[in-house]
């Protein structure tokens, strides 16, 4: 089952059977990602943001690639958490490290590399104010 986007990949089964078709991450620096063919393991670094689409969740990257897993978001955030990436939204988890910009005023949104533009939930956006400013200060320190 491919999606539009002509760069992606789908992963055919709906409940892993083994643990290689389970999202994982193999060190701090790498997560295996189960696609039609098997798995793959990619560069978190390379993951630019996590779309939920019902019970499946696109991960987009940097280079344009898109892939999709049947997994929910949630899934999907347990596995990244402590990974430096961040739920904006109930549809959205970033990698801060492709923060370009947060706008706070009128409509809440982050910027991302590529200029990719997202919502940030106003009730996820105190707390994502907080963690950027948090983090700009242990940096200054």
């Amino acid at each position: 089952m491919d999606s539009v986007h002509n760069k992606s990949e789908t992963m055919e089964t709906n409940t892993p059977k083994t643990e290689k078709e389970r999202i994982r991450l193999t060190d701090p620096d790498n997560i295996v990602l189960p696609t039609k063919k098997g798995f793959a393991n990619y560069p978190l670094d390379d993951v630019l943001y996590c779309e939920a689409d019902v019970n499946y969740t696109n991960f987009y990257f940097v280079d344009g690639k898109k892939i999709v897993v049947i997994k929910s978001l949630k899934y999907v955030e347990n596995c990244l958490k402590d990974s430096g990436f961040y739920k904006i939204h109930r549809k959205n988890i970033i990698n801060l490290k492709h923060l370009k910009e947060f706008c706070i005023a009128g409509c809440s949104h982050v910027l991302l590399i590529n200029d990719i533009k997202l919502e940030v939930s106003t009730r996820r956006k105190n707390e994502f104010a907080k963690l950027l400013k948090e983090n700009i200060f242990k940096r200054l320190s």
